[in-house]
């Protein structure tokens, strides 16, 4: 039998000896080694023939250490003892080891839960790219954003083309069929009801004339029978009641209208000249070309319900002039037009008007211009066809021009309206897009650069826009082309996302 004795680190396995001794004198073999009497042994480390353990002599095992050792101890919070094993410590599984890990840095820009944010995407997204804010506030991967309503953030939300398209006209309604083949459209804001005139050209030609409350259906039209083919319409307000303007067979004529749309008193010559076309009002003020060459003006009278014209005069003449606009803000008044392929501006003076400024630069054509009252002045918009076309916003007052901004945008676009939204100068234009024309909006103010946006509405083919503020925010008059003809249509919204 063979019993295991352990020597330090080596272990080797000896014949049991029964005696057990305290010394060499208590056994047979003379020699007691560790309390075992002990012999001539099969040396455990080799295998090799049989002779003393030791294997060098009686006082080679003597020579072994078994001194006892100092205790080593480990701090864990300092450096390792000379000599030590430095991976004792990490085998010790009583022992915590502490480990210097320097914190995640907090990420830039840090988010909070479930924030959200624009991102550059690499693949087709309608609805955009968005980064989303994670449990751990860091932000997500950038993901393709699904369709959702429009909110003011920048991107195409409800995947129709255009991003914030928040100046929507929902509250939409058709004036009258496309049956009546409407031309040329004016409209005025009184209160929370509009007043709009068209011209007709189907089986009940004239002028029709409508009033309702704002976003809300009313009466059908009245049509008056003026002329068979107006050639232009507008609304006048002398005294601030309405006044229905038109030119039939290129003679500018008048006549009062009543609370319904009807008309009440004689006409009115303004002009007989011959040639005019393009009538513009504005409170008193009537605006015409005559002649593609002169840019005439008329003042209204409403006495004790009897309408007068002041003789027209000319202020302005040049080779081609078309495109009026006509603004009044209080007693304050300006005048647009396009003169040899160029947008010019003029302020009264006098009796009259002041010298004329020209706002569109000399390489760049300039068409269809319109103006409105600006809380520093007044917006200014017109449509340019060169190097960059599209429209362009500006603002401009006595001083002269404020600001202008560009907004690039294919050729085609047409029709132009322009109003003031707080401090920015709105304007909406018809354009060529997805097989279809729809009424697009531009935004520009001093302090940013323009944005546009497509309007919300359920028109396929709009032109001739018409665009006033009231206290809700705007009302937008438009001329869809439907498959029985052009009609009329009216819409009321506001602006959401500037």
């Amino acid at each position: 039998m063979l019993r295991c004795v352990l020597f330090i680190s080596l272990i080797g396995c000896v014949p049991e000896l029964a005696d057990e001794c305290a010394g060499d004198d208590g056994c047979a073999s003379g020699r007691c080694v560790a309390g075992v009497c002990v012999g001539e042994t099969p040396d455990p480390f080799d295998g090799g023939d049989a002779r003393s353990i030791d294997g060098a002599g009686p006082d080679a095992f003597a020579q072994l250490d078994f001194a006892p050792q100092p205790d080593i101890h480990v701090d864990p919070d300092g450096p390792p003892p000379p000599d030590a094993d430095p991976d004792a410590a990490r085998r010790t599984s009583d022992v915590a080891i502490p480990f210097d890990v320097a914190p995640t840095p907090e990420p830039e820009g840090g988010c909070h839960f479930g924030e959200q944010r624009p991102c550059d995407g690499q693949a087709d997204g309608c609805g955009g790219f968005v980064e989303s804010c994670t449990q751990a506030e860091l932000w997500g991967p950038c993901l393709p954003r699904a369709a959702a309503p429009e909110t003011c953030d920048g991107l195409d939300g409800d995947c129709n083309g255009e991003a914030d398209d928040l100046l929507a006209f929902d509250a939409h309604l058709t004036l009258a069929s496309g049956a009546v083949h409407a031309s040329g459209l004016a409209m005025q804001v009184e209160g929370d009801h509009a007043r709009l005139v068209w011209g007709q050209h189907g089986a009940r030609p004239g002028v029709a004339t409508r009033f309702v409350a704002i976003g809300e259906p009313g009466p059908g039209a009245n049509v008056l029978p003026v002329a068979d083919a107006p050639s232009g319409v507008a609304l006048a307000a002398p005294g601030g009641r309405p006044v229905l303007v038109w030119v039939d067979d290129g003679v500018v004529l008048a006549r009062r209208l009543g609370p319904d749309g009807g008309g009440l008193g004689p006409r009115v010559v303004v002009d007989r000249a011959g040639g005019a076309t393009e009538p513009v009002c504005a409170g008193h003020r009537v605006v015409w070309v005559r002649g593609g060459a002169a840019l005439c003006e008329s003042r209204l009278r409403l006495d004790a319900d009897v309408l007068t014209a002041e003789p027209p005069r000319c202020p302005f003449e040049a080779s081609a002039l078309s495109s009026p606009a006509l603004a009044l803000d209080g007693d304050a008044g300006a005048l647009a037009w396009i003169e040899d392929d160029r947008a010019r501006f003029a302020l009264p003076a006098g009796d009259g008007w002041g010298p004329s400024l020209a706002l569109s630069a000399g390489d760049v054509r300039a068409h269809e211009v319109a103006i409105a009252p600006h809380p520093a002045g007044f917006a200014v918009a017109w449509l340019a066809v060169g190097e960059t076309s599209g429209p362009v916003l500006a603002l401009v007052n006595a001083e002269g021009l404020l600001g202008r901004w560009p907004v690039p945008r294919a050729a085609g676009a047409h029709g132009i309206a322009v109003a003031a939204g707080g401090d920015y100068v709105v304007a909406v234009w018809a354009e060529r897009a997805d097989a279809a024309q729809r009424l697009y909006a531009g935004f520009a103010r001093a302090e940013d650069g323009p944005s546009v946006r497509r309007l919300r509405h359920p028109s396929r083919w709009a032109r001739q826009p018409r665009l006033l503020a009231h206290a809700e925010g705007f009302v937008l008059a438009w001329i869809e082309d439907t498959l029985e003809g052009p009609a009329p249509q009216l819409g009321v919204g506001g602006l959401a996302c500037p």
